[in-house]
């Protein structure tokens, strides 16, 4: 709630809104059902390559469903962005709750990517 909060308050495009909280509900939320039940190989202690890898690839997948709403100007290489940032930041050994991090560290490089991305 603390994430999605400052998020609506944060990102104004309901694209870049959607897609931070989804990275955190969707991407954080596969890798940790496919790293505890598929993961061998660890990265940084708990965290498993396998549960990072099926974390990146959920964020594509939301990144794609939000650029095909008719309603919503999105685009994919601004989400791509997003996803590999909240990918990493899922991934790395952070002292801070990253279900915080997630939404905001990526949300922030889609704002960013928005204004190289055109």
């Amino acid at each position: 709630m603390i994430a999605a909060s400052l998020a609506i308050f944060i990102f104004e495009d309901r694209g870049v809104f959607m897609a931070a909280i989804s990275f955190l509900a969707i991407g954080d939320t596969v890798a940790a059902i496919f790293g505890l039940t598929h993961g061998k190989t660890h990265l940084f202690g708990r965290k498993t390559l396998e549960g990072t890898i099926a974390c990146f690839i959920s964020c594509l997948a939301v990144v794609y469903i939000l650029t095909k709403l008719p309603d919503l100007s999105f685009l994919f290489w601004v989400g791509f962005w997003g996803a590999v940032t909240a990918t990493l930041v899922e991934a790395l050994p952070i002292e801070v709750n990253d279900n915080v991090v997630i939404p905001i560290a990526s949300g922030i490089a889609m704002q960013i990517s928005k204004i190289f991305i055109r």
